[in-house]
């Protein structure tokens, strides 16, 4: 983790840069970095926080392409229910 980082100079406020090293299955090394503007959280903080933000896409892309109720053709009531339900569980 780096703090004080200025690394363009149109960037004028400094950021916080946490470098992050992923390791698959397969032995193959991943380097990566996130940049924050906040320099009070610690790396932990600031990985756990990019998590939020994955899972915040995936659950946006699940109900954008998979959970259409207008587009339902169905008029039959309890198919009608059934969609809502697995809707409001998912």
């Amino acid at each position: 983790m780096a703090r004080g980082v200025t690394s363009w100079t149109q960037c004028t406020v400094p950021l916080t840069v946490v470098v992050s090293r992923e390791i698959d299955t397969g032995g193959e090394v991943n380097d990566w970095e996130l940049a924050t503007t906040s320099a009070t959280r610690g790396a932990v903080h600031t990985r756990s926080t990019y998590a939020l933000r994955t899972a915040t896409e995936e659950r946006h892309r699940q109900y954008k392409c998979f959970c259409d109720v207008l587009r339902m053709a169905s008029r039959k009531f309890s198919m009608v229910v059934t969609q809502v339900l697995f809707v409001l569980l998912a």
